[in-house]
């Protein structure tokens, strides 16, 4: 059961932003039943004492050369003589799995040797890989109700699939991608608090997800 969203990244101002997004969206929605952690800083800083998962929004060929995603590759590579797998081989296992591309925002669940730094400071032994672009690039366009509902998804299929109690996000397609941190911001956590509320049933759940991702919620409210 999930116990505990961690969002960190090195960007001062996405970080305050997401404590605005919480207190903002939790008032809006008081039961989401589900604590945060706003981590302005670097998995090295970082200690977990329960399983945890890393969220990375990296590309098409989970290249993990840029961004986030260098510091998930030096954070989960095996210790030099481990006889356990590689980050490499682990990696190439995801990708050959899905024929040599993973289209944007298809999931890819990849599991790492315990003989490595991640799993001594974190627990993290796990990363949903969900490409956010097919390669490193600025993909912002100015399609605000685009990149909101294409953030919210990701988010939405990243917490479906995690298994332990805690989950790293680092910020979405705000680094190469280049979207803007306040939409970004306000897309992640409203995604989070709608997918973790404890007070609802199905269709009323997918009703608030219509309303926020602006689509008409009526076929629902019958």
């Amino acid at each position: 059961m999930l116990q505990k969203i961690i969002l960190l990244d090195l960007n001062k101002e996405l970080c305050s932003l997401w404590q605005k997004e919480i207190q903002r969206i939790s008032n809006l929605h008081p039961n989401n039943g589900i604590p945060f952690q706003v981590f302005n800083g670097t998995f090295d800083q970082l200690r977990l004492d329960s399983p945890t998962t890393i969220v990375s929004p990296g590309n098409s060929f989970a290249s993990f050369g840029g961004g986030i995603d260098v510091a998930i590759r030096e954070l989960l590579q095996t210790d030099p003589g481990s006889l356990e797998p590689s980050f490499e081989e682990c990696v190439a296992g995801a990708l050959i799995k899905c024929n040599g591309y993973i289209p944007v925002q298809h999931l890819n669940n990849i599991t790492f040797s315990h003989a490595t730094r991640g799993w001594r400071q974190l627990q993290c032994d796990t990363v949903v890989h969900i490409p956010t672009m097919r390669v490193p690039r600025h993909v912002y366009d100015g399609n605000e109700v685009h990149w909101k509902r294409f953030i919210f998804d990701i988010v939405w299929k990243a917490l479906n699939e995690v298994k332990t109690p805690n989950v790293i996000f680092p910020g979405l397609a705000t680094g190469f991608g280049g979207l803007p941190v306040d939409l970004v911001a306000e897309s992640m956590i409203s995604s989070m608090v709608l997918h973790q509320h404890q007070g609802w049933n199905m269709r009323d759940r997918g009703v608030h997800v219509l309303k926020y991702l602006a689509e008409d919620p009526s076929f629902l409210e019958l």
